[in-house]
């Protein structure tokens, strides 16, 4: 059977959850087949693209992955391929599914996936060949004339290494093919792991655990250095992103990884992300020796009193510890920090400016609070009527914030403007680099407008708007590259 997975929006990583299901469906010998729309395409352009597709690969089933921010996009597609083709079965999984499903089958979706997809997909699959009965597919919500109908939850996969490999050569050749900014500093050609799925974290702006849970199952280290040699010898990577949403929960297994990379002589620069109080010398000192340059801390606020209202359960002086240790083992640090959180003061931001000078971090990369549908904070912010859901939200819009609390609007986004303002260096790090200058002159020979946009903003001093210049400019290539 064909099957077209389809991710609505290329972004710099990869889809994982599709890749997973890809890899399932051909290790059972299914046709199976991964598109990424361009970023960036308008409603007309996405339609034609899709439509294109359809008619070339004539799937039987369609199985589209969609966050809550892709939620509008993904509503789009369903909509396409309902007018490009009536009979191709349209599957919807990942976050959003999961957390609304009747919302997406609102859309004219066929199916919902809930939770992790890989079996349930099989399943699917053996419905729409006519041997197994919907009702009997556990972790799915389908559409039953006007009810809509949820079966009960499928259980999450206890051992991951029972999953195949990674069927990499489902994505596109320009995604290893063409240099990112995906480890910051460094301008690579990059690959991508997990090698853990869940969070134990009770952050109330996180929808991780609705995914896959709160308890952290792993992939064997075996596994996942196989998985990196293969990255390296068949793709010629340069570096590195380790995509867990903490890597760093347990020394041991880190310190193992370290070792591994160093066995098997495998020379990769790498990143990854951390929180700052499971972070340790012995842990910083075996990555650094293997090859790790930078670690994503995710620092939120310089107020305790903000952070325990979070549930982020860390303590500022860890975070200076953190970032400490990072730096005298010669790692570059970055902090992620939010702002127009829920009780938030001007005084609390203060407090943020003061920890971020403190620590000093190579980059600093600051969001709106926002309240996605699945966390605790779309919960409150639902109850305080912080945002107005009878109205259509849209989750990827990022110029301003979506809450409407106490604060004015204004004041917030002066507050994320004051912490850019810690980034005045970071363009100078990549135009020091050879490969991005040639790279960018590439570029602006290919596209010549964006030559004479990069000029103004330069000759203004517009350092944000030359930085998203650089990065949509970037993203163009590595879609059309």
């Amino acid at each position: 059977m064909k099957i077209l997975l389809i991710n609505p929006e290329r972004l710099i990583n990869p889809p994982f959850g599709l890749l997973y299901i890809g890899s399932v469906l051909k290790a059972m010998g299914h046709d199976a087949e991964l598109v990424e729309i361009p970023f960036g395409l308008t409603q007309k352009e996405r339609s034609k693209f899709l439509d294109a597709k359809i008619r070339e690969y004539r799937p039987r089933i369609a199985g589209i992955t969609c966050m809550s921010m892709q939620a509008s996009i993904a509503k789009e597609v369903v909509k396409s391929i309902k007018e490009a083709a009536k009979d191709v079965c349209v599957v919807v999984g990942g976050v959003h599914p999961t957390i609304d499903s009747h919302d997406v089958l609102s859309w004219g979706t066929d199916i919902c996936v809930r939770g992790e997809g890989e079996r349930t997909i099989l399943e699917v699959v053996d419905f729409c060949n006519g041997v197994l009965g919907i009702e009997s597919i556990k972790g799915i919500s389908y559409r039953k004339g006007a009810e809509m109908l949820d079966n009960p939850d499928r259980e999450a996969i206890k051992n991951l290494d029972e999953l195949p490999p990674l069927s990499y050569e489902l994505l596109e050749k320009s995604r290893f093919r063409n240099r990112s900014y995906s480890i910051r500093g460094f301008w690579l050609r990059c690959a991508w792991i997990m090698t853990t799925r869940g969070c134990p974290g009770r952050c109330i702006f996180c929808a991780s655990k609705t995914m896959h849970g709160r308890v952290v199952r792993e992939f064997s280290l075996d596994r996942m250095l196989d998985e990196v040699s293969t990255l390296k010898r068949n793709y010629k990577v340069e570096g590195l992103w380790v995509f867990d949403d903490t890597f760093t929960l347990k020394e041991r297994r880190v310190v193992e990884f370290c070792e591994g990379l160093k066995e098997r002589k495998i020379r990769l620069i790498w990143a990854c992300q951390a929180r700052v109080d499971t972070f340790t010398r012995r842990m910083a000192e075996a990555m650094r020796s293997s090859g790790c340059v930078q670690v994503d801390f995710g620092v939120e606020s310089g107020s305790q009193k903000v952070l325990d209202y979070i549930k982020k359960d860390i303590r500022c002086e860890e975070t200076r510890r953190a970032f400490r240790i990072a730096k005298e083992t010669g790692m570059r640090a970055l902090a992620t920090v939010m702002v127009g959180l829920p009780t938030e003061t001007e005084e609390d931001f203060k407090m943020t400016e003061v920890l971020i000078r403190e620590i000093r971090p190579n980059f600093v990369a600051p969001f709106f609070a926002t309240p996605y549908p699945g966390t605790e904070l779309y919960r409150m912010a639902v109850d305080n009527k912080w945002i107005d859901i009878s109205k259509e939200i849209n989750w990827q819009q990022m110029e301003e914030p979506l809450m409407v609390m106490d604060m004015p609007h204004e004041k917030i986004k002066r507050m994320l403007e004051k912490l850019l303002e810690f980034n005045k260096s970071a363009m100078l790090e990549y135009l020091r680099q050879p490969r991005f200058i040639y790279d960018l002159l590439k570029v602006f020979l290919k596209y010549p407008k964006f030559l004479l946009q990069s000029v103004f903003y330069a000759s203004r001093l517009r350092q944000k708007d030359l930085m998203n210049l650089f990065v949509n400019v970037f993203r163009k290539e590595m879609v059309e590259g």
